[in-house]
């Protein structure tokens, strides 16, 4: 593999006329990480991906304690999770496109909250799975939006590297969460990770509040304010 061809644009292709939060600066990952929002979007991914990894690293003996069943049957939240998962990737990658990066982040923190506080009591098995589905698919949704997400605000030259740096958020929570939910009894930690979502949905509110689409990323990035004020005159 190597690098495209300086301004290479594929055949028939015309780019969005708004779309990155740089207003056409491309930005490096050096630049990138010296960018208070890349370690705010970073934070975002981890928590959604910490509460989705917590129950994927459980669902199958959550399942036995909480319905009384056995470990047959105990495998299908294995397998809702797997497909929700692919699906939510899919859905709120599109989604995204409509309502905003960061609008999404929020929807995703907003519906896994109250999943979370219901599965923690749940004994119906209908709806258990149903919230299972809805967890998944929105931890699919966090990597179904966040590449888009880089790319709005940094520009799509050095996406790959940013977003790769970003996967960093992955590992984090992969840890974190099951870590969390092993650590004490599952209804306990599903509250928990609920009240950690709660807390979490103010992060996109914050990006919104801090990082408007008017905004560039020159006030945080001296290295761009020549590119910038060349590009908005």
């Amino acid at each position: 593999m190597r690098p495209a061809p300086e301004n290479y644009r594929p055949a028939g292709w015309t780019p969005p006329v708004e779309h990155a939060l740089t207003s056409g600066a491309e930005v490096t990952l050096a630049q990138a990480l010296r960018a208070p929002r890349w370690y705010l979007m970073w934070l975002m991914l981890a928590l959604n991906v910490m509460a989705g990894a917590a129950l994927i690293s459980v669902a199958a003996p959550l399942t036995e304690e909480f319905l009384q069943v056995g470990s047959g049957l105990a495998a299908i939240p294995v397998c809702v999770i797997s497909l929700f998962n692919g699906l939510g990737r899919l859905f709120w990658g599109g989604l995204s496109d409509r309502i905003g990066r960061s609008e999404t982040f929020l929807a995703l923190f907003l519906l896994q909250a109250p999943a979370f506080m219901l599965l923690a009591t749940m004994g119906d098995v209908s709806l258990f799975f149903v919230l299972v589905a809805v967890i998944a698919l929105c931890f699919g949704g966090g990597f179904g939006t966040m590449p888009a997400f880089a790319t709005d605000v940094f520009g799509a030259k050095h996406t790959g590297a940013i977003y790769g740096a970003m996967l960093t958020a992955w590992s984090a929570g992969a840890i974190a969460g099951p870590l969390l939910i092993a650590a004490m009894p599952y209804r306990t930690g599903l509250a928990m990770i609920a009240w950690i979502l709660v807390m979490a949905a103010a992060l996109p509110l914050l990006f919104h509040a801090l990082f408007r689409r008017d905004e560039t990323t020159a006030t945080e990035i001296p290295q761009l304010r020549p590119q910038l004020s060349a590009a908005n005159t």
